[in-house]
């Protein structure tokens, strides 16, 4: 898979077949009312990206975690596009826009000695998520693949 990201204007990230920023993404409508019995309004929209942190990335990596500290401009539009590229056939499974999606947490993981004898092979990880405002309005999930015609 093949993710790209964009947070408002200024933070963009994608992945390239020889650079895998991203290596795990999840997406979820999430019922906040765990004893829910029909459907409801307290639903939100949550997004979660995992990933590695790499030379590539690490200066948008730097703007978002300034973004999840900020106070102000804190809600802002996001684009998701998921790419299955088996077997070199690049195919849209989602695009995602969303307004008005907040900053839950953001988290930087660093394992290992920089600099021991034996190299450091140790991952630099990162995990992003954010979530929509209750009353934002934009939620758009389209689907280009073959799959909306079963």
């Amino acid at each position: 898979m093949l993710y790209s990201l964009r947070i408002g204007d200024e933070i963009f990230l994608k992945d390239e077949k020889d650079n895998e920023t991203f290596t795990e993404f999840t997406y979820m409508s999430n019922s906040l009312n765990n004893d829910i019995r029909e459907k409801n309004v307290s639903a939100r929209n949550e997004f979660t990206f995992k990933g590695n942190i790499t030379d590539n990335n690490y200066v948008m990596l730097k703007k978002i975690a300034e973004w999840a500290i900020s106070t102000s401009n804190v809600y802002r539009d996001i684009e998701i596009i998921v790419i299955d590229d088996a077997n070199n056939a690049k195919v849209e499974l989602r695009h995602f826009n969303f307004d008005e999606v907040f900053c839950i947490d953001y988290s930087e993981t660093y394992g290992g000695t920089s600099g021991s004898e034996n190299g450091d092979t140790s991952p630099r990880t990162f995990e992003l998520s954010m979530a929509q405002k209750k009353l934002g309005t934009r939620k758009e999930i389209t689907c280009t693949s073959n799959d909306d015609d079963e």
